[in-house]
Protein backbone atom coordinates (compact mmCIF):
# COMPACT_ATOMS: atom_id res chain seq x y z
CA UNK A 1 0.00 0.00 0.00
CA UNK A 2 2.80 2.57 0.85
CA UNK A 3 4.52 1.61 -2.25
CA UNK A 4 1.49 2.21 -4.15
CA UNK A 5 1.07 5.88 -2.48
CA UNK A 6 4.17 6.60 -2.87
CA UNK A 7 3.89 6.32 -6.75
CA UNK A 8 0.83 7.81 -7.22
CA UNK A 9 2.00 10.80 -4.72
CA UNK A 10 5.10 11.21 -6.89
CA UNK A 11 3.26 11.22 -10.18
CA UNK A 12 1.56 13.67 -9.63
CA UNK A 13 4.15 15.59 -7.76
CA UNK A 14 6.61 15.29 -11.05
CA UNK A 15 3.85 16.21 -13.67
CA UNK A 16 4.51 19.85 -13.94
CA UNK A 17 8.17 19.10 -13.92
CA UNK A 18 8.40 16.90 -16.79
CA UNK A 19 6.34 19.36 -18.35
CA UNK A 20 8.68 22.19 -18.11
CA UNK A 21 11.41 19.59 -18.59
CA UNK A 22 10.00 18.61 -22.23
CA UNK A 23 9.55 22.19 -23.28
CA UNK A 24 13.81 22.84 -23.00
CA UNK A 25 15.06 22.39 -26.55
CA UNK A 26 19.03 21.71 -26.53
CA UNK A 27 20.89 22.00 -29.67
CA UNK A 28 23.66 21.60 -31.17
CA UNK A 29 25.40 22.88 -34.08
CA UNK A 30 28.82 20.94 -35.61
CA UNK A 31 29.85 23.65 -37.87
CA UNK A 32 30.80 25.79 -35.74
CA UNK A 33 30.36 23.34 -32.27
CA UNK A 34 27.85 25.85 -30.51
CA UNK A 35 24.83 24.83 -28.34
CA UNK A 36 21.93 26.80 -27.87
CA UNK A 37 19.18 26.47 -25.06
CA UNK A 38 16.07 27.01 -26.04
CA UNK A 39 12.52 27.11 -24.33
CA UNK A 40 9.83 26.18 -26.57
CA UNK A 41 6.66 28.62 -25.92
CA UNK A 42 3.86 26.98 -24.38
CA UNK A 43 1.42 28.10 -21.50
CA UNK A 44 3.65 25.96 -18.80
CA UNK A 45 6.64 28.56 -19.34
CA UNK A 46 6.38 31.33 -21.90
CA UNK A 47 9.38 33.87 -21.92
CA UNK A 48 11.84 35.45 -24.15
CA UNK A 49 13.90 35.34 -21.02
CA UNK A 50 16.46 32.68 -20.86
CA UNK A 51 17.21 33.12 -17.10
CA UNK A 52 13.72 33.72 -15.75
CA UNK A 53 12.30 30.38 -18.21
CA UNK A 54 15.16 28.39 -16.68
CA UNK A 55 14.96 29.76 -13.37
CA UNK A 56 11.67 28.68 -13.53
CA UNK A 57 12.07 24.98 -14.27
CA UNK A 58 14.66 24.37 -11.87
CA UNK A 59 12.60 25.90 -9.19
CA UNK A 60 9.54 23.16 -10.18
CA UNK A 61 11.71 20.39 -10.43
CA UNK A 62 13.49 21.32 -7.27
CA UNK A 63 10.38 21.73 -5.36
CA UNK A 64 9.09 18.65 -6.73
CA UNK A 65 12.19 17.27 -6.17
CA UNK A 66 12.05 17.99 -2.23
CA UNK A 67 8.45 16.84 -1.48
CA UNK A 68 9.58 13.52 -2.83
CA UNK A 69 13.32 13.58 -1.39
CA UNK A 70 14.20 12.85 -5.00
CA UNK A 71 17.11 14.77 -5.34
CA UNK A 72 18.04 15.58 -9.22
CA UNK A 73 21.49 16.01 -11.13
CA UNK A 74 22.20 17.26 -14.40
CA UNK A 75 25.15 15.72 -16.02
CA UNK A 76 26.57 18.38 -18.74
CA UNK A 77 29.93 17.19 -20.55
CA UNK A 78 32.17 19.48 -23.00
CA UNK A 79 30.15 23.19 -21.00
CA UNK A 80 32.72 25.09 -22.09
CA UNK A 81 31.24 25.15 -25.31
CA UNK A 82 27.87 27.01 -23.83
CA UNK A 83 27.76 30.54 -24.93
CA UNK A 84 28.34 33.35 -22.32
CA UNK A 85 24.40 34.35 -21.78
CA UNK A 86 23.54 30.68 -21.67
CA UNK A 87 26.19 29.44 -18.85
CA UNK A 88 25.12 33.03 -17.02
CA UNK A 89 21.13 31.85 -17.25
CA UNK A 90 22.37 28.65 -15.93
CA UNK A 91 24.30 29.43 -12.81
CA UNK A 92 21.26 32.15 -11.53
CA UNK A 93 18.86 29.23 -12.23
CA UNK A 94 21.03 26.82 -10.17
CA UNK A 95 21.67 29.69 -7.84
CA UNK A 96 18.27 30.21 -7.08
CA UNK A 97 17.53 26.54 -6.70
CA UNK A 98 20.44 26.83 -4.33
CA UNK A 99 19.01 29.36 -1.99
CA UNK A 100 15.96 28.15 -1.62
CA UNK A 101 17.41 24.43 -0.15
CA UNK A 102 16.23 22.68 -3.49
CA UNK A 103 18.14 19.25 -3.60
CA UNK A 104 19.16 20.21 -7.47
CA UNK A 105 22.87 19.92 -9.06
CA UNK A 106 24.68 20.06 -12.02
CA UNK A 107 28.15 18.47 -12.69
CA UNK A 108 29.46 20.11 -15.27
CA UNK A 109 32.20 18.35 -17.12
CA UNK A 110 34.93 20.31 -19.42
CA UNK A 111 38.19 21.98 -20.11
CA UNK A 112 39.41 23.72 -17.14
CA UNK A 113 39.28 27.56 -18.59
CA UNK A 114 35.30 27.03 -17.31
CA UNK A 115 36.78 28.22 -14.15
CA UNK A 116 37.51 31.74 -15.33
CA UNK A 117 34.54 31.74 -17.75
CA UNK A 118 32.19 30.56 -14.60
CA UNK A 119 33.05 33.69 -12.36
CA UNK A 120 33.75 35.86 -15.69
CA UNK A 121 29.83 35.12 -15.73
CA UNK A 122 29.08 35.74 -12.65
CA UNK A 123 30.94 36.65 -9.46
CA UNK A 124 28.95 34.35 -6.77
CA UNK A 125 29.64 30.86 -8.95
CA UNK A 126 32.83 30.46 -7.49
CA UNK A 127 30.63 29.60 -3.99
CA UNK A 128 28.24 28.17 -5.62
CA UNK A 129 30.39 25.19 -7.67
CA UNK A 130 33.45 22.97 -6.40
CA UNK A 131 35.63 22.60 -9.21
CA UNK A 132 38.09 19.37 -9.55
CA UNK A 133 40.70 19.07 -11.81
CA UNK A 134 41.08 15.70 -13.15
CA UNK A 135 44.23 15.08 -15.20
CA UNK A 136 44.96 12.52 -17.43
CA UNK A 137 45.31 8.62 -16.82
CA UNK A 138 48.00 6.78 -15.61
CA UNK A 139 49.72 4.22 -17.50
CA UNK A 140 48.52 1.61 -15.15
CA UNK A 141 44.74 2.97 -15.00
CA UNK A 142 44.64 3.12 -18.89
CA UNK A 143 45.51 -0.18 -18.65
CA UNK A 144 42.50 -1.24 -16.82
CA UNK A 145 40.47 0.85 -18.61
CA UNK A 146 41.27 -1.13 -21.52
CA UNK A 147 41.57 -4.66 -19.64
CA UNK A 148 38.50 -4.53 -17.66
CA UNK A 149 35.25 -4.00 -19.97
CA UNK A 150 37.13 -6.70 -22.38
CA UNK A 151 37.17 -9.08 -19.12
CA UNK A 152 33.52 -9.30 -19.36
CA UNK A 153 33.67 -11.00 -22.88
CA UNK A 154 36.32 -13.32 -21.94
CA UNK A 155 38.88 -11.07 -24.34
CA UNK A 156 42.68 -10.92 -22.80
CA UNK A 157 45.06 -8.76 -24.46
CA UNK A 158 48.96 -9.63 -24.96
CA UNK A 159 51.82 -7.31 -23.52
CA UNK A 160 52.40 -5.91 -27.33
CA UNK A 161 48.80 -5.38 -28.47
CA UNK A 162 48.15 -3.34 -24.70
CA UNK A 163 50.83 -1.44 -25.92
CA UNK A 164 49.66 -1.02 -29.47
CA UNK A 165 46.12 -0.01 -28.10
CA UNK A 166 47.68 2.38 -26.08
CA UNK A 167 49.90 4.45 -28.51
CA UNK A 168 47.39 4.50 -30.90
CA UNK A 169 45.14 5.80 -28.04
CA UNK A 170 47.44 8.76 -27.52
CA UNK A 171 48.03 9.32 -31.19
CA UNK A 172 44.44 10.46 -30.95
CA UNK A 173 44.71 12.25 -28.11
CA UNK A 174 47.18 14.46 -29.51
CA UNK A 175 45.65 15.15 -32.72
CA UNK A 176 42.40 16.42 -30.72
Amino acid sequence: MRTVSAKEKFKHLIKKPLDAIKLLVVSFNPNDTTFSLSVQDRELYVSNNLTQSLTDVFTTIGETALKTETPICFFIDEIQYMKQEQLGSLIAALHRTNQLGYPVMIIGAGLPKIYKMLSDEKSYSERLFMYKQIGSLSLEQSKKAIEEPAKKFKVEYTEEAMKDALRVIKNLFLQW
